[in-house]
């Protein structure tokens, strides 16, 4: 067979998922295209069928979530290492206040003021203005060019189209949050027969999905569920085939 037409059939492409030069292991591999996928192994090694032209994504609760489209390079030399970056989560603000706190709550409440000036007491601007969250102030700042100037040089640079891709992720990343927080873990063990351990997996599996960001937007908690339930189907066939992979290979 020509490796023309070895490039146009699926085949299994094989390889390891790194970060920082270590394996890592529950990395969820989904081709988008062909519609199926896998998970690594404690060893980062992941197996899946694909052909050229298709998108793999790989994604995990504390890495950013990345693709990699499958070229006749990549079907002829078959083993590959994909790096992922770690999502680095920062701490929220601080707001140290001059009580001179003596660390017994006790006698600290009795001797700190009750009538604390506030930012609206004192009258100042923006001041009944709800905080934004860490995502808001994230997405603020990297939309703030600082003026026409620095816009047109962040266009020229990349940087503004870095920042999009940023954004889009930063809000995929809280859409996730969004639906989850609709459903307590119980309904998604109990009523999805999802294992507690694969909930952030199930939620990338369903992402992966064009659709469902439409969904998510609509807000309906029926419709989405609905979505959940015929997703979950698949997902657990995905989760027994790897099972049986790995029996196998034992």
């Amino acid at each position: 067979m020509s490796l023309y037409a070895n490039a146009q059939d699926h085949t299994y492409i094989s390889g390891k998922v790194m970060v920082d030069g270590k394996p890592i292991e529950g990395v969820h591999v989904f081709n988008k295209t062909g519609f199926n996928g896998g998970i690594t192994s404690k060893e980062g090694f992941f197996e899946i069928k694909a052909k050229a032209q298709d998108t793999l994504l790989f994604s995990s609760i504390s890495y950013k979530m990345k693709e990699v489209i499958i070229t006749n390079r990549l079907i002829h030399q078959r083993n590959i290492t994909v790096q992922m970056t770690p999502i680095v989560y920062e701490l929220d603000e601080v707001v140290i206040r001059p009580y001179h706190l003596s660390g017994f709550l006790e006698h600290d409440m009795k001797e700190m003021d009750q009538n604390t000036p506030t930012a609206s007491s004192l009258g100042l601007p923006n001041a009944n203005v709800p905080a934004m969250s860490y995502s808001e102030k994230k997405i603020y700042s990297l939309r703030n060019h600082n003026g026409v100037l620095f816009a047109l040089i962040n266009g020229i640079s990349g940087r503004t189209k870095k920042n999009n891709k940023i954004i889009a992720i930063i809000r995929k990343q809280d859409s996730l949050k969004k639906v989850k927080s609709y459903y307590q873990d119980s309904l998604f063990v109990n009523a999805l027969k999802i294992p507690h351990s694969h909930i952030d997996g199930f939620m990338y599996y369903c992402e992966a999905d064009s659709s469902f960001q439409k969904i998510i937007e609509s807000e309906n908690k029926l419709i989405i569920w609905e979505f959940l339930t015929r997703k979950s189907t698949a997902y657990r066939q995905l989760l027994r085939g790897e099972d049986h992979k790995r029996s196998e290979q034992k």
